[in-house]
């Protein structure tokens, strides 16, 4: 598929939402307020997030091109009046419905860098590997992941008080709001020609989806920086990183790295070495230890009261091989 060095949008009549966001209202609104026909393409599992449903909202799993071409009889992208946004759609779409149905003018939102961030996994990925660069991102779509030549690009720090995947996405999603509005607004009234930068494969990685059922097992041989940061990589909104105590399944949350304690063995590492009035000490390798402040079991209690100095917090091997064998998938078709 080939591509001009620029694409022409608006003046805008007809703007169209594929997969879900929490500031669906907003759009609607700032649509009406423009004169812009909103339409809401979303499937089962997403709507269920929707505290608004749009006037102009189409349900589906599997994303039919009739069915979908009837749902948006009025709209006709082959010329600038009109476009069509993802953000976190549950489709890949193949090469005929972008080139037939959207006539190239279907865009994605992606919260991380390009190239090097594709693929799934939002925020987790980013956290494991200590990444505090975020960015506001929109690119046009083809038929690979997240390949699409950029359009629109913003880098910004992740402010230092952010740190869990709520916290840093929830920042995200405010900046990616503004963006968005201001976009619709200056493509609501006239023409505007954007530029499109080609990305390139040379410095390109994919990461798959992760799963906090599956792949969340903390594994206690890692160095402190790594345990720390795969924590919190499954904290809020997640159910915390999981390990065994007592051969019981629980869920880690509310860490820090904490140097005062004498230094340890490898061999030590998992063992709970002290404890204090709502927190406790895990011997980890080197001269770090864990802080944690929340010891979950499988009905989200807190049992940390119950664990006792000498206990150990370890992960099953099986456990470990597991995580590295199952790769997440959504499953909605496209026909």
């Amino acid at each position: 598929m080939s591509y001009n060095l620029n694409l022409s949008l608006g003046p805008l009549k007809n703007f169209v939402l594929l997969g879900y966001c929490d500031f669906i209202k907003d759009l609607e609104i700032e649509c009406k307020k423009l004169k812009i026909n909103f339409y809401f393409i979303t499937t089962k599992d997403q709507i269920k997030n929707c505290e608004s449903i749009p006037k102009n909202t189409l349900v589906t799993n599997i994303f039919n091109k009739n069915k979908v071409k009837n749902f948006l009889i009025d709209v006709d992208f082959s010329d600038s009046n009109s476009f069509a946004l993802s953000i976190g759609a549950r489709w890949i779409f193949s090469k005929q419905i972008i080139d037939k149905l959207f006539f190239n003018k279907i865009f994605n939102c992606h919260g991380a860098r390009l190239p090097i961030d594709r693929g799934g996994g939002g925020f987790s990925w980013r956290i494991m590997r200590g990444d505090r660069i975020g960015i506001v991102l929109m690119h046009l779509m083809n038929e690979g992941i997240d390949t699409g030549p950029i359009i629109f690009h913003d880098d910004y720090v992740i402010p230092k008080d952010k740190i869990t995947p709520k916290e840093i996405s929830v920042d995200y999603r405010i900046r990616l709001k503004d963006f968005l509005l201001n976009f619709i607004n200056s493509v609501s009234k006239q023409t505007k020609k954007f530029d499109l930068f080609k990305q390139t494969n040379i410095s390109s990685t994919y990461l798959p989806r992760l799963s906090t059922n599956k792949n969340g097992y903390i594994n206690w041989s890692w160095n402190p920086l790594d345990i720390q940061n795969f924590i919190l990589a499954f904290e809020e909104p997640y159910e915390g990183a999981k390990t065994y105590l007592n051969n019981e399944l629980v869920f880690i949350k509310k860490t820090q790295l904490h140097v005062g304690e004498i230094g340890n063995h490898p061999y030590q590492s998992g063992i709970i070495s002290r404890k204090g009035k709502g927190w406790l000490i895990v011997m980890l390798d080197g001269k770090y230890s864990l802080i944690i402040e929340y010891i979950g079991n499988k009905k989200n209690k807190n049992i940390l009261s119950k664990i006792k100095i000498g206990d150990r917090l370890y992960t099953p091997s099986n456990k470990l091989d597991d995580t590295k064998k199952f790769r997440s998938i959504i499953k909605n078709k496209i026909n």
